[in-house]
């Protein structure tokens, strides 16, 4: 029990006061600080959660399903194909009508005319 007299004295002076308030502000403040990052985490947990939520929703709403995916592919498919058979229908047409102009003299003849004058009105509109 001396040890508790040396306690209580130390208690007692001036110094000993003057460290423990010292002591109790640090830890105080330790608090004060210890709370705020706790609520700061808290806030930064929340926003978070919120912008996961947002781009959970966002990313749903980009997803297609495997079923509009196959619609897509095969939209996209009927289009090439069209495309290719005009290309060719337009080969053949070009490849029977060069056929048909090499068997004909007078087609030439007019085909070549046809083809005269037109550079002719195209080197009049130069000159104006």
């Amino acid at each position: 029990h001396a040890r508790d007299g040396v306690v209580q004295f130390c208690a007692k002076t001036p110094l000993a006061a003057m460290k423990s308030a010292a002591a109790r502000e640090a830890m105080e403040r330790r608090e004060r600080a210890t709370r705020a990052l706790t609520e700061r985490r808290e806030e930064l947990q929340e926003k978070l959660q919120r912008e996961e939520h947002i781009y959970a929703l966002e990313l749903a709403g980009k997803r297609t399903s495997a079923v509009a995916k196959r619609a897509d592919l095969e939209a996209r498919a009927r289009a090439l194909l069209e495309k290719r058979e005009e290309e060719r229908l337009k080969y053949v047409e070009d490849m029977e009508y060069k056929r048909w102009l090499e068997t004909d003299a007078q087609a030439r003849e007019a085909a070549s005319l046809s083809l005269a004058q037109q550079v002719e009105l195209g080197r009049r509109a130069q000159i104006q």
